[in-house]
């Protein structure tokens, strides 16, 4: 079988599964929501996934690459996401041929869905070859939404993971003022994500730009920020309540209440035992 035929039946067997696994009500309200321009074919995700892994076989990278390309002329937006999701598959070598597929079709983004798709195996391009982080630096100053938010959203691996996250943060800064909701939640997001493994960086990033942020860009920054300083304000209560000495004092706090409970159960027990006490001694003296 010529490698075209190999593409060709693989392309019908995926498109003949996503078809069944299709519904209109959910087609009609996926093209609402995400307002694509793009014809729906109302496929879950989960499908998507399952027809994937039942249709492809082992196609080699270079068929499973053609496969894609085909997917992405058709005005399907469920074909774009399975594209991408094609793609992000570990068989699938992060190289040149790859990160050409990834870069031809920003241009083609209509919605953060389809970019989202596209952003595991961008990422994993770019972690294979970092040189390519000199494309990307050109998307922040793109007219093009999906490009500008691209830039941040592809490179979450440098602020999630041991990696130097300062080249981000200086495009974090020049799209601060970018009045765009989607990328004014790309930047909280990506400081987020950063604040799990480095919250004084993302502290300091808010002190020095957080006026030019929106709302929602502050508000996603300081999410886990303000749960970790609640927690270190209770530990900090906590640790007041209890000193050096062990003593308890009366505050109010959770450790006065578990203290005056344990005092009561001491002093209760205490007092059913006396009678018992009692007993024993006056027996012991009738048999001296």
């Amino acid at each position: 079988m010529r490698p075209d035929t190999i593409v060709e039946a693989a392309q019908a067997r995926l498109l003949q599964a996503l078809r069944a696994l299709g519904g209109r009500e959910r087609a009609e309200q996926e093209k609402r929501y995400q307002k694509s321009r793009w014809e729906h074919w109302g496929v879950p995700l989960p499908g998507m996934d399952v027809a994937i892994k039942e249709t492809l076989g082992d196609l080699t990278q270079q068929r499973a690459l053609e496969l894609c390309r085909r997917l992405w002329r058709e005005p399907v937006w469920d074909l774009k996401i399975v594209a991408g999701r094609i793609l992000a598959r570990k068989s699938i070598e992060p190289d040149a041929r790859v990160w050409r597929f990834v870069t031809e079709r920003l241009a083609d983004l209509d919605g953060w869905a389809v970019a989202d798709n596209l952003a595991s195996v961008a990422s994993r391009c770019l972690i294979e070859d970092p040189g390519r982080l000199d494309a990307v630096e050109a998307w922040i100053e793109n007219p093009h939404l999906w490009t500008r938010r691209a830039a941040l959203v592809f490179t979450l691996p440098w602020a999630k993971e041991r990696r130097d996250p300062e080249r981000m943060l200086g495009w974090a800064v020049l799209l601060a003022e970018d009045r765009q909701w989607f990328i004014q939640k790309a930047v909280g997001w990506w400081l987020r994500e950063l604040s799990k493994r480095d919250p004084k960086r993302v502290r300091r990033f808010l002190k020095d730009h957080g006026e030019k942020l929106t709302g929602v860009a502050r508000r996603e920054a300081m999410k886990y920020l303000t749960a970790t300083s609640r927690l270190q304000e209770r530990r900090r209560r906590a640790s007041k309540d209890v000193p050096s000495d062990g003593a308890v004092r009366r505050t109010g706090s959770p450790f006065e209440a578990a203290a005056r409970r344990l005092r009561t159960r001491s002093r209760k027990g205490r007092a059913d035992d006396r009678p018992r006490k009692l007993r024993i001694r006056r027996q012991s003296r009738a048999r001296g």
